[in-house]
């Protein structure tokens, strides 16, 4: 580890490890990121995304007001603010991943704390889906996780919640639906493991599927719940415990 790039806050913050924060005001902390993020563009081959997601959600600012060098550089920079610090750190980290040929992705809250992102860039929404609509007027690309309906952790999503989503139907105007170029389901792993992952990810995360890869106008549920109920029979007769899709979920048929 090189506890010396982190932001001196292990104390105030010692119950969660999420809470502590890098420290953006050394250079030893870009050179790292650069090593790091150059081992992960050399480790994925040479047909690997030109697209790198670099992170940036939910930075506890705290942190950084925990530590006085910290709080004397944004002194000396005339920062008044801890999100022009995080600008300043999104810019320099944007400059790295620039350098390994690279466009980054971020989560939303770097464009929502008004952040300076090259229009290159991509955003990630991931707290609400009205998020979309706001980054894409600004002529951003988006990628499509909204919490209130394609987070398979949180159980009120189900595959019908899941499947009434379409990441551009809130969107009024041909060149906001273009920016969006997909959408990821996404399952944190508080309550989750190797017992129940698989079940927790299916057949969920297969109504978001069909939805990405379907017109606009495919949006029958009660024709999608027979498509799914087959691809739950396949999945459980490959061996993978998908849930039910109805509460009778027994398989009298083997697809393939």
């Amino acid at each position: 580890g090189k506890p010396e790039i982190m932001a001196d806050c292990f104390e105030k913050y010692w119950y969660n490890i999420n809470d502590f924060a890098l420290d953006p005001t050394l250079d030893e902390t870009y050179t790292t990121l650069g090593h790091v993020l150059g081992d992960i563009v050399a480790a994925s081959g040479v047909h690997a995304s030109s697209r790198l997601h670099i992170g940036g959600d939910e930075v506890v600012t705290g942190c950084w007001a925990n530590d006085s060098s910290i709080v004397d550089f944004m002194h000396q920079q005339g920062y008044t603010s801890y999100y022009q610090l995080l600008d300043y750190f999104v810019q320099r980290a944007d400059g790295i991943v620039a350098g390994l040929n690279r466009t980054a992705i971020h989560w939303e809250e770097i464009f929502t704390d008004g952040c300076t992102v090259s229009h290159d860039n991509l955003f990630q929404v991931w707290t609400d889906s009205s998020v979309v609509s706001k980054i894409t007027a600004a002529n951003y690309k988006v990628i499509a996780s909204p919490s209130n309906y394609w987070y398979l952790n949180i159980a009120t999503n189900t595959w019908q919640v899941v499947y009434s989503y379409d990441p551009t139907m809130d969107l009024t105007s041909s060149a906001q639906k273009d920016l969006v170029i997909g959408g990821e389901v996404a399952l944190w792993g508080e309550f989750v493991d190797d017992q129940n992952i698989i079940s927790s990810l299916y057949p969920r995360a297969c109504a978001a599927g069909e939805r990405l890869w379907s017109a606009e106008s495919v949006t029958d549920q009660d024709a999608a719940e027979e498509r799914l109920i087959i691809q739950r029979c396949r999945l459980l007769n490959r061996g993978f415990s998908s849930a039910p899709v109805l509460p009778a979920g027994y398989c009298d048929t083997v697809p393939v």
